[in-house]
């Protein structure tokens, strides 16, 4: 970091004293203002001086008073060195000037480096060097640059600005300067509160700008995976539905839909109020199970209808649609219960993947364990029950994807609550993207521990949260597919997550259309069980999505989609 243009504040070419000043290499007669507002057309070069012409030998000027002093023709630094016999590392007393203010000199040195402090030391009175004595600059311009702090003191009203090539070479090193700011009370929050630019070692010197101010210390960095919802003052989109039947694609006239997805239910549920005239698209009385497949926003749900309600008024009358995801057809009364017990050693993954039918897929994206012959056995269960079972054991839950025949199994808390605020949240939302909200106490313990044992097994653990003593317990948990210390483990760390203090929040957001258009976040539906981070106006938090509801009303002539999570936001 290397204060203005010459590492020295000149205010006037003319300013200093006639003997101390004069001959100087910048351009004669130019008013120096402040550093910060010359251009780089204004920077005169420093290996020719300004104002000679092709042809005159490249001889200085004659400075004012000073001609016996600089007369001598500089054609040329290697050839100044060998006419003067001038090092740059030990400057002559009358040259001291000349040697130093070339603007190529850190450059040229190579690794000799001319120190101020110790040029200084070389010069006399009769030296037309700046850094003398008996002038009022002389103690805030001969000491070593690694004493930032009573420079920037002196020149406080200035700030930093970005150093010159020339004076990359004379800048106080980074690990001279890092160790000054933590020995001292300057540090780096006051450099920048004064208006200061800190050139940091990871970023080019040159690169920097007088108009660039870092922070310190940096903000963190965004996960790659988060989502970042700008702060708009105005968000606009233009809301769509579509709705047909399957699989000749028919079109429904829809007048609205609902559709939400819960924690404690493995599918999407719909409520839709349809036209008399197209009820009969859709009738579930004959026994069929009709599918529809409905698009809001860009983004499609596929259902099966179970059924309807009649709503009469007098001179008015519509028919409400229900139905669930297609996740329904492997529960009742669609999909037949049984009774099964496995005789093999399976895991708990392939357990459940015997459960599917042809046609339908799984996914295991939790912990899995080895479970003994004979220890897995229902009694009519659905192939939907049968696979929540298996998840329960480890506090893992059920989920349907919206549109394919898919099957997730997840952890009910990926991240532990305790963890939420160092863990990357899935997406962070401004107040300016969040509507209308509520919250209500739920409560909790905050348990610290918790023993999982197996049934008619001697196999067992205290599950304990890490940094506690463990003092508050909850009840002891038995469960016979809980055989394996892994799967001990996540089952009392999802009971100690579920038992935190809590207010359950609801909020209101845009579901923003897909494709995202530019300049939109690519947000979308947010899915139950993902972690998000709310930057509100009274504060910012963070919490875990329990239940989503997409609404795509009518009234009227207008038409909207509002996207309502509900959310468990814990107090650790």
């Amino acid at each position: 970091m290397s204060l203005y243009r010459n590492s020295v504040p000149y205010r006037n070419a003319h300013g200093y004293r006639r003997g101390h000043l004069a001959g100087l290499g910048y351009r004669f007669g130019l008013p120096y203002r402040n550093p910060l507002a010359y251009r780089p057309t204004e920077s005169s070069s420093g290996v020719v001086a300004p104002g000679a012409r092709n042809g005159d030998g490249l001889r200085w000027r004659k400075a004012i008073a000073q001609g016996r002093a600089v007369a001598a023709p500089i054609l040329g630094v290697a050839a100044h060195d060998q006419a003067a016999g001038l090092s740059w590392a030990t400057a002559r007393p009358k040259n001291a000037f000349v040697a130093l203010m070339l603007r190529q000199q850190a450059a040229r040195q190579g690794a000799c480096d001319a120190r101020w402090a110790d040029t200084a030391e070389h010069h006399d009175h009769s030296s037309a060097f700046a850094y003398l004595h008996g002038t009022p600059y002389q103690a805030a311009h001969t000491m070593p640059w690694g004493d930032i702090r009573n420079a920037h003191q002196i020149q406080a009203a200035l700030p930093y600005a970005h150093p010159r090539p020339h004076a990359i070479g004379i800048a106080a090193r980074w690990g001279e300067l890092a160790t000054h700011a933590r020995e001292n009370t300057s540090t780096w929050r006051a450099l920048v509160a004064r208006g200061a630019m800190l050139a940091l070692p990871w970023s080019a010197l040159q690169a920097r700008t007088a108009d660039t101010i870092i922070v310190w210390p940096p903000t963190p960095p965004i996960d790659p995976g988060t989502i970042l919802v700008p702060d708009l003052p105005v968000y606009v989109m233009l809301p769509t539905m579509t709705a047909v039947r399957l699989p000749d694609r028919t079109p429904l006239p829809l007048l609205s839909i609902s559709m939400t997805a819960e924690a404690g239910t493995f599918d999407w549920s719909f409520s839709a109020p349809i036209a008399p005239a197209a009820i009969d698209l859709v009738n579930p009385d004959d026994g069929s199970q009709p599918e529809i497949e409905v698009m809001v926003n860009g983004f499609l749900w596929t259902f099966v209808v179970e059924g309807y309600d009649d709503n009469r008024r007098f001179g008015s009358r519509t028919y409400t649609l229900r139905g669930r995801s297609r996740t329904a057809q492997l529960a009742a009364p669609f999909a037949a219960a049984r009774t099964y017990t496995e005789q093999q050693q399976r895991t708990a993954s392939q357990l459940a993947e015997q459960e599917m039918p042809p046609g339908w897929t799984l996914v295991w994206d939790t912990v899995d364990w080895l479970v003994p012959g004979g220890t897995w056995s229902y009694q009519d269960l659905t192939p939907i029950e049968a696979v929540s079972q298996l998840a329960a054991s480890v506090g893992a839950v059920v989920r349907s994807d919206p549109q394919a025949r898919e099957v997730r199994v997840e952890p009910q808390y990926r991240h532990s609550p305790w963890e939420w605020a160092a863990a990357a949240p899935y997406a962070i939302l401004p107040a300016a993207a969040i509507g209308d909200g509520s919250s209500s106490w739920r409560g909790g313990t905050n348990a610290e521990a918790v023993y999982v044992y197996a049934q008619n097994a001697p196999t067992g653990a205290l599950v304990r949260r890490a940094g506690t003593a463990g003092a508050t317990q909850l009840p002891m948990i038995v469960d016979p597919l809980a055989v394996h210390a892994d799967a001990q483990r996540e089952r009392g760390r999802q009971a100690l997550a579920a038992d935190g203090r809590a207010r359950e929040v609801q909020r209101t957001i845009p579901l923003f259309p897909s494709p995202a258009p530019p300049g939109m976040p690519d947000l979308g539906v947010v899915p139950v069980g993902s972690l998000l981070e709310f930057e509100e106006v009274d504060g910012i938090w963070r919490g875990q999505v329990s239940a989503v509801r997409i609404d795509a009303q009518r009234t009227g002539e207008a038409f909207s989609v509002r996207q309502h999570l509900t959310l468990e936001r814990q107090y650790r």
